[in-house]
């Protein structure tokens, strides 16, 4: 399994308009460097193996959803990025159930292979 060199890793999302990135197994130095350069502001403190942040874009108002792994642990990177799924889609008004597991499945595969190829 092949894993990018290049962090972080950018995700758009055509069918709700919205940014993800992934720093998936990088120190939380070079995570909060990151956001500091891209999104001109000041990334989240208090970081444990991994975490899900939501910013907001300056330019435009919308929110970018950012995922941090320390390890490459595929483990914690499908966790957070579940985490990040499910504030996007409830705020689009999609709760998960037996109904909407599909959209939850579609966009963790997404997210998750992006990453690992």
């Amino acid at each position: 399994m092949k894993v990018k060199k290049h962090y972080p890793i950018h995700v758009y999302d055509k069918t709700f308009m919205v940014n993800f990135y992934i720093s998936y197994g990088v120190c939380e130095h070079i995570y909060q460097k990151a956001v500091k350069g891209i999104l001109q502001c000041e990334p989240q403190v208090d970081l444990k193996d991994g975490n899900m942040s939501i910013y907001d874009n300056k330019k435009n108002g919308s929110q970018i959803y950012w995922i941090w792994t320390k390890y490459k642990d595929v483990s914690c990177l499908v966790h957070e990025c579940f985490h990040a799924i499910h504030f996007l889609l409830k705020d689009k008004g999609i709760k998960l159930s037996h109904d909407s597991d599909e959209i939850y499945a579609y966009m963790l595969q997404m997210l998750v292979k992006e990453v690992l190829k």
